[in-house]
């Protein structure tokens, strides 16, 4: 019914079967859903042309904020800055932003791009 619920049925489903083996796995019944969940985000939200406009500016706000912090990175969290001696900058950008939620980097855009009214 939700996306939480939907996740922590995966996760709980992955733990169970994957416990005492050597391998990550899931039920065939998990496995399915997943499989028919991914043909749905597929068909109707990655590749929707309803959708094509929502994924251009979602890419100009992935990439404003990835040059944002590649000029200044002591904008990055303080987990990810510490990340920048050992992954590079670059990499260190790269999974900071991988890891904001959809309103969190909207947000970030607004803070560092759009003027204070």
């Amino acid at each position: 019914e939700r996306g939480s619920s939907m996740i922590t049925a995966m996760v709980t489903d992955m733990v169970f079967m994957s416990h005492e083996c050597d391998d990550i796995r899931q039920s065939p019944k998990v496995c399915e859903a997943m499989d028919a969940f991914r043909q749905f985000m597929f068909e109707r939200v990655y590749f929707s042309d309803k959708l094509a406009g929502d994924r251009k500016k979602a890419r100009m706000v992935v990439k404003s904020l990835r040059e944002l912090f590649l000029e200044t990175p002591e904008l990055l969290s303080e987990e990810y800055r510490l990340q920048v001696e050992r992954w590079g900058i670059e990499q260190a950008t790269v999974d900071y932003i991988a890891g904001l939620t959809d309103s969190y980097a909207i947000r970030l855009f607004q803070q560092h791009f759009i003027p204070a009214m």
